[in-house]
């Protein structure tokens, strides 16, 4: 007589797993004393996220184009960064 496996309790997917192990560690935020140039911009968020400048460069270079074309003319006339600003045309 064949018996029936209990089902497994509930487990995380390979997909929430993922999602979970990809968020980095919450930063405490220090105050900035100096304006930050685009390229200190840079360096600031390679150090302090692990992730390569050429990376964060490209990051940022888009983020540029898209506020850009958010705000232009023919664009939606606003850009909104959740939880951080909105830029208006």
């Amino acid at each position: 007589m064949a018996s029936k496996k209990k089902p497994a309790g509930k487990t995380a997917s390979p997909k929430t797993a993922s999602r979970a192990a990809a968020r980095p560690k919450s930063i405490s935020v220090k105050p900035l004393s100096q304006v930050l140039s685009k390229s200190k911009l840079i360096n600031h968020i390679a150090n302090h996220s692990g992730v390569d400048s050429k990376s964060v460069r490209a990051v940022l270079e888009t983020l540029e184009q898209t506020i850009s074309a958010a705000v232009n003319k023919k664009g939606a006339g606003i850009f909104t960064m959740p939880g951080l600003f909105i830029s208006k045309r």
